[in-house]
C-alpha cells in the first residue's frame, strides 16, 4: 500500500512537471510570436523604400509559415485578435505604406514639374503686379489704357489663382495621407520631406503666394464676385496649412533651422485676411467715387456707418440753401449707388462676414430716408382726391335722391285730406 501511495505521487509530480513544460513552451511560442510580429511592425514603419517594403512581404509569409501549427494556441492567447487576423493587419500596414510610397514617387515627379510653373508664374506675376502699379498712377480716361490696365489685372487673377492651387498641391504631397490621418512620422520620412521642402523652396512660395495675393488686392478694386473667390482660396490655403505647418515646422526645428520665416506664415495669414476685408470697404468707396461721391476713408463698420450718416447729414443741412444741388447728389448717392449696388449687394455680405450689424445698417437706412423726406417733398396723392370727389358724388346723390322721395310723398298727404 506504501508503494503504491508513492507511485502515484511520484505519477502526480511526473504529469505536473511535465503540464509545466508544456506550459512554458506555450508561453515562449506566444512571446516569440509576439516580438516577431512587433519586429515586422518596426520594420515596416522604418523602411526608406519600396525595395524594403517588398522584402517584408516575403518576411511575413515566412512568418505566418512558422507558427501556423501553433494556430489553436495563438488564437486562445491573443484575444481580442487572433493567428488571421493579426497577419492580416501585417499586410494592411505593409500594403498601406507602400501606397504611401508610390504616391510619394508620383508626387516627386509632380512636384518637380510644378516647381518649373511656380517659377514661372512667380515671375510672370511680379512683372504684371508692376505693370498695374504704374499704369494705375498714369491711369486716365483713355480707353485702350483702361482696356489693357483691365486685361493685366484679369490675367494677373488668374495666374495668382493657379500658382496659389500649384503651391497648396506641393504643400500638401510633403506630409503621406496616412499621416495627415494621424499617424507618426519616422526620422526617416522627416529626412525625405526636409529634402523636399528645401528643394523646392516650399517656404519661400507659401509666402511668396500670400504676399503677392496682398500686392494684388493693394492695386486693384474688385466686385464682391472675386472677393468671395479670393476669399474662398485664402480659407482653403489657412486650413491646409493649419494642417501640415505644425509638422513642418517640427522637423525643421529638428534640423536646427531658422524658423522664423515659417512662423511669419501664420500673421501672413492673417495680413490676407485683413487685407480681403480692406479690400472689401476701399471697393464699396470706389462705388461712389465713380458716381462723383468722395468718401473718406473707412475700415470697419463703425467708421462705415459713422462715415456715410455725416455725409448724409451735411448734405441734409446743405438742402436748406441749395435744394436743388442736395437733391443731385441724393440721386447719385442713393438712386445710383445704395438702392442698386451697396444695399442689395454689399450690405448683406457685410453682415454675413461681421463686419457691419444689422443696427448699423438699419442707421444708415433711417439716414437715406431722412435724406429723402429732405430734399424730394413726398407725391401727392391723387387717390385720396378721388376717393374724396366719389365721397361728395355719393353724398349728392343721396341728398337728391332723399328730396324726390319726399316731393312724392306730400301729394299723396294731400289727397287724403280731401
Amino acid at each position: 500500500m506504501k508503494r503504491i501511495n508513492i507511485f502515484m505521487m511520484f505519477l502526480l509530480l511526473l504529469i505536473a512537471s511535465t503540464n509545466l513544460i508544456f506550459a512554458q513552451q506555450d508561453y515562449q511560442i506566444v512571446q516569440n510570436f509576439k516580438a516577431k510580429q512587433q519586429q515586422i511592425q518596426d520594420s515596416i514603419k522604418t523602411a526608406s523604400s519600396l525595395e524594403q517594403l517588398k522584402k517584408i512581404h516575403i518576411q511575413i509569409d515566412r512568418f505566418e509559415n512558422e507558427f501556423i501549427a501553433h494556430k489553436s494556441l495563438l488564437d486562445q492567447s491573443l484575444y481580442p485578435d487572433n493567428f488571421n487576423t493579426t497577419i492580416e493587419k501585417l499586410n494592411n500596414q505593409l500594403n498601406l505604406r507602400e501606397q504611401d510610397y508610390t504616391q510619394i514617387t508620383t508626387l516627386q515627379v509632380q512636384v518637380s514639374q510644378m516647381k518649373v510653373q511656380i517659377d514661372s508664374l512667380n515671375l510672370k506675376s511680379a512683372i504684371l503686379i508692376n505693370q498695374i502699379q504704374q499704369m494705375q498712377e498714369e491711369r486716365s480716361k483713355d480707353k485702350a489704357t483702361i482696356a489693357r490696365l483691365e486685361k493685366n489685372i484679369n490675367e494677373l487673377r488668374y495666374s495668382l489663382h493657379k500658382r496659389d492651387r500649384l503651391v497648396m498641391t506641393m504643400l500638401d504631397s510633403l506630409i503621406p495621407p496616412s499621416i495627415v490621418e494621424g499617424g507618426k512620422l519616422t526620422s526617416t520620412e522627416k529626412n525625405e520631406i526636409y529634402s523636399k521642402a528645401k528643394k523646392n523652396d516650399i517656404i519661400y512660395n507659401i509666402k511668396k503666394s500670400i504676399n503677392d495675393n496682398i500686392k494684388f488686392l493693394e492695386v486693384t478694386s474688385l466686385n464682391l464676385t472675386d472677393i468671395e473667390s479670393i476669399q474662398k482660396q485664402q480659407h482653403d490655403f489657412l486650413k491646409l496649412w493649419r494642417g501640415i505647418g505644425p509638422q513642418i515646422l517640427d522637423i525643421y526645428s529638428a534640423h536646427k533651422q531658422n524658423v522664423k520665416n515659417m512662423k511669419e506664415i501664420d500673421s501672413a495669414f492673417v495680413s490676407w485676411h485683413e487685407a480681403i476685408k480692406q479690400e472689401v470697404w476701399n471697393s464699396i468707396r470706389k462705388i461712389y467715387s465713380d458716381h462723383g461721391i468722395n468718401l473718406t476713408g473707412f475700415s470697419n463698420g463703425e467708421q462705415f456707418t459713422e462715415i456715410l450718416t455725416g455725409f448724409i447729414s451735411d448734405e441734409i443741412k446743405n438742402a436748406d440753401a441749395d435744394i436743388e444741388g442736395s437733391r443731385k447728389v441724393y440721386k447719385r448717392f442713393a438712386d445710383s449707388v445704395w438702392f442698386v449696388n451697396v444695399k442689395p449687394t454689399w450690405i448683406p455680405y457685410l453682415i454675413n462676414n461681421k463686419m457691419l450689424t444689422n443696427t448699423q445698417a438699419d442707421v444708415i437706412n433711417i439716414k437715406v430716408s431722412q435724406w429723402q423726406s429732405a430734399v424730394i417733398p413726398s407725391p401727392f396723392n391723387w387717390l385720396y382726391v378721388v376717393i374724396a370727389i366719389l365721397v361728395i358724388f355719393i353724398v349728392i346723390l343721396l341728398f337728391k335722391f332723399n328730396s324726390a322721395k319726399k316731393e312724392l310723398v306730400k301729394p299723396e298727404e294731400n289727397t287724403k285730406k280731401e
